[in-house]
């Protein structure tokens, strides 16, 4: 390892420790705030007889015990990469986002069924004066929380505190909501104590299933952002030799730890070792730069061949006919006794309505038209990361 790089490395690892040192006190901060709240919101909620303010007061202990969660998922995400887990186990923290959003589901469901048991027998709730300090004290300090969870899940990149930031907001609704409920029946004597629970559970189990989809998103392979790809691929670029690039993939381990492969075009008539050379530079350059271990695969290209150049332009033509959106890489064109043999990959967008047969075929009638003599097409299309292995040929 060359010292520049060293020193990359020994800066991630620093910022790695901060990150989940950052990470834990936040969780600290939570589990004690929540739980503060739960005891105030219950005292209020059996002394005033009121199921909106309990069950608001279960959710916050909900919330405490996200936190435990959390501080759990930090403690093992930050364990270093071992025999059975060679990628690290940065997505654990992606599973207790889960977990948590389970919680708050099965917290919503439960208080719903007894917000409609509440609406079916309607009971009156008291009201004292503190009780309208005592929410109005836990709306401004969910607020805080809140803008503290987004600054830091930003800072440190992190699913599961953007999952508490989202929570904590609908937490302020939550009481809110409760708070005017609480002051509307004593103005006004309206039971509306179990319609307000009601709305409640509806919002926490509507949080709940929004912290799950972020949290599933990561662990089924989202797309990772549009920047990162776009550096990778500039990084590619940058190298003069380099003819195109294609085929980025990028893999998500936790936040922080991506790894990528690509496909990058050199000269057929390059020297291995020289393009060897050229690859393993661009590998180190991505690796110093974004900190995302690469592997790329050179993809050689006739950039001599008068024929190969000449048909490739007129497919390139064609494709653009049907829409901008269609590429193709990986082209050759080799001859087999009488016959010219034509293969590329072909990227297709997952929305392009025409079935790949219906492409191919287009592709096949134009440049039999156009290739003097019989010819062969073999198209490989890739809609997605598995349709690779898709070939039709003609």
């Amino acid at each position: 390892m060359t010292e520049k790089n060293k020193q990359k490395n020994d800066v991630f690892i620093a910022e790695s420790d901060a990150r989940i040192g950052s990470g834990k006190i936040a969780c600290f901060i939570g589990i004690i705030v929540n739980a503060i709240l739960f005891a105030f919101k219950l005292f209020v909620g059996i002394f005033s007889n009121s199921q909106a303010i309990t069950a608001d007061s279960i959710n916050s202990l909900s919330d405490s015990a996200s936190g435990v969660m959390n501080l759990l998922g930090f403690h093992i995400s930050g364990k270093p990469a071992d025999r059975d887990h060679p990628f690290g186990h940065g997505r654990v923290e992606y599973i207790v986002a889960l977990i948590i959003s389970g919680l708050i589901v099965v917290v919503g469901v439960e208080f719903l069924k007894t917000s409609v048991e509440r609406i079916i027998s309607p009971e009156p709730i008291k009201y004292e004066f503190f009780m309208l300090i005592i929410l109005t004290g836990s709306i401004f300090v969910k607020v805080g929380l809140f803008f503290y969870y987004r600054m830091l899940s930003k800072k440190i990149n992190s699913k599961s505190f953007s999952a508490a930031a989202s929570d904590s907001i609908s937490d302020v609704a939550i009481t809110s909501v409760t708070l005017i409920a609480l002051i509307v029946s004593k103005m006004f004597g309206w039971m509306i104590d179990g319609y307000v629970g009601a709305v409640i559970s509806v919002l926490v189990i509507y949080a709940g299933i929004s912290v799950a989809k972020e949290a599933i998103s990561p662990l089924l392979g989202v797309e990772v952002s549009p920047e990162t790809m776009m550096k990778i691929t500039q990084i590619i670029l940058s190298d003069p030799n380099i003819l195109g690039a294609h085929d980025v993939i990028v893999h998500d381990y936790g936040p922080g730890r991506l790894m990528a492969s690509a496909h990058a075009e050199l000269n057929s008539n390059m020297p291995l070792p020289e393009a060897h050379r050229i690859i393993d530079i661009l590998e180190k350059k991505i690796m110093t730069e974004l900190n995302i271990p690469m592997t790329i695969h050179p993809d050689p290209v006739e950039v001599d061949d008068e024929l190969t150049q000449e048909i490739r332009i007129y497919s390139e033509k064609m494709l653009n006919k049907l829409s901008s959106n269609l590429k193709l890489h990986d082209f050759r064109v080799s001859k087999s006794s009488d016959t010219t043999l034509i293969e590329f990959d072909l990227t297709v967008d997952q929305d392009y309505k025409k079935s790949d047969e219906e492409i191919k075929q287009y592709l096949y009638s134009d440049l039999a038209g156009y290739i003097a003599g019989p010819c062969r097409l073999t198209v490989h299309f890739d809609r997605d990361y598995f349709s690779a292995c898709k070939t039709i040929e003609s």
